[in-house]
C-alpha cells in the first residue's frame, strides 16, 4: 500500500529495513506460479504470513497449552489465554514444520492444526463467511503439487515477536500489500486484516479500571495523531505502528481499488459465556477489508 510519507517523517528516526523478510515471503510467492495468476498470490500468502506469526508468538507456551488441553479439553478459554500469553492459542501437538514430515497427509493434517486453534483465529483463517477461507487455498495448493514447497518454505520462515517486533511486522505487511496491490490486474481482490484503529489509538491497548480492578471503559485518545504507539506485549513494553481508518481506506481509493465490504470481526456467540467475552463487544479490535481493483 502507497505510504504516507509527511506524516511518516514525523515519527521514524530512521527507516525500518523490511526487504530481507520481504523478498523471502515473495520468493514464496513464486512457488504459486502457473497454479495461480499473480494477483492471486495473496489468497496464500497473507493467511501464511498470519499463521507463521501466530505460531511463532505462542512457541514457548504451546507446550504448556497443549498438556492442559490433554488433561482436560473443555479447559476455558479465558484461563488457557492465561497460558498461552495471547488472547489466541493452539492445541495442536503440530507445527509447520511437523507438518511437512508427513507430506502424504499434510492437507488433512495442515487442516486438523487450523481447527486447533482458538475459535476467534478460526473465524479469521478458515471462515468462508467472514475470514480467510483458507481451507480452499490448501486443497487448491495439494491438488496442484503446490503445498509441500509452501508449507516448509514457511515453517523456516522467522517471523518471531521477539526478534521482529510488531512496528517492523507492520512494515513487511504494509510492503507485502503494496506488491500485491501493484501486480493486481484489473477486477483483481484484496483482502487484508489490522488491529482496528479504535484499538490502537490510544496506544496502551487496555481496559480502564476502577479501584476494584472493575472494567470502566476503553480509551480512545490522539485518533487524528498517527504515528508509534507502546503497549504491552508478552509482559514486555512493544511498539506499534498507528493509522486511522480514513487512512487505511483512502489509500486503497487513491490506488484504483473498489471497497467491496468492511468487516469488525466479533467473538462468536458459542463464546459469549467466557467470563469477560461480552466485554469484548464494548470495542473492535481488529478490521478485515476486501477490496477490488478498478476495471
Amino acid at each position: 500500500m502507497a505510504e504516507k510519507q509527511t506524516i511518516d517523517a514525523m515519527w521514524d528516526d530512521s527507516p525500518i529495513d523490511v526487504s530481507t523478510e520481504v523478498n523471502f515471503i515473495w520468493s514464496i510467492a513464486n512457488k504459486l506460479r502457473g497454479t495461480y495468476q499473480s494477483d492471486k498470490y495473496k489468497d496464500v500468502i497473507i493467511p501464511m504470513v498470519i499463521i507463521r506469526r501466530f505460531e511463532c508468538a505462542l512457541a514457548p507456551t504451546k507446550q504448556k497449552v497443549v498438556e492442559t488441553y490433554k488433561a482436560n479439553p473443555n479447559y476455558p478459554a479465558k484461563a488457557m489465554y492465561r497460558i498461552s500469553g495471547f488472547q489466541f492459542y493452539n492445541t495442536s501437538e503440530f507445527d509447520l514444520a511437523e507438518l511437512v514430515n508427513d507430506a502424504d497427509h499434510l492437507a488433512a493434517n495442515f487442516k486438523a492444526y487450523l481447527q486447533s486453534f482458538s475459535p476467534n483465529v478460526q473465524e479469521i483463517i478458515v471462515s468462508a463467511e467472514k475470514g480467510l477461507d483458507f481451507y480452499k487455498q490448501i486443497d487448491k495448493m495439494d491438488k496442484n503439487n503446490r503445498l509441500l514447497s509452501v508449507v516448509k518454505a514457511f515453517s523456516e520462515l522467522d517471523l518471531d515477536p521477539r526478534t521482529i517486533d510488531n512496528v517492523k511486522m507492520g512494515y513487511i505487511f504494509e510492503d507485502l500489500i503494496r506488491r500485491f496491490s501493484e501486480n493486481a490486474e484489473a477486477g483483481g481482490n484484496l483482502v487484508f486484516t489490522v488491529e482496528h484503529p479504535v484499538f490502537t489509538a490510544h496506544g496502551t491497548q487496555d481496559w480502564y479500571y476502577n479501584e476494584k480492578g472493575e472494567i470502566l471503559h476503553f480509551p480512545v485518545d490522539n485518533y487524528y495523531y498517527e504515528g508509534k504507539r507502546t503497549a504491552m506485549f508478552l509482559e514486555e513494553k512493544v511498539t506499534k505502528y498507528y493509522r486511522t481508518l480514513t487512512t487505511y481506506l483512502n489509500t486503497l481509493l487513491s490506488n484504483s481499488f473498489i471497497i467491496n465490504q468492511i468487516v469488525e470481526p466479533q467473538p462468536p456467540e458459542n463464546m459469549m459465556d467466557i467470563p469477560g467475552m461480552a466485554d469484548e463487544m464494548r470495542r473492535p479490535m481488529m478490521l478485515i477489508v476486501s477490496a477490488k481493483k478498478k476495471m
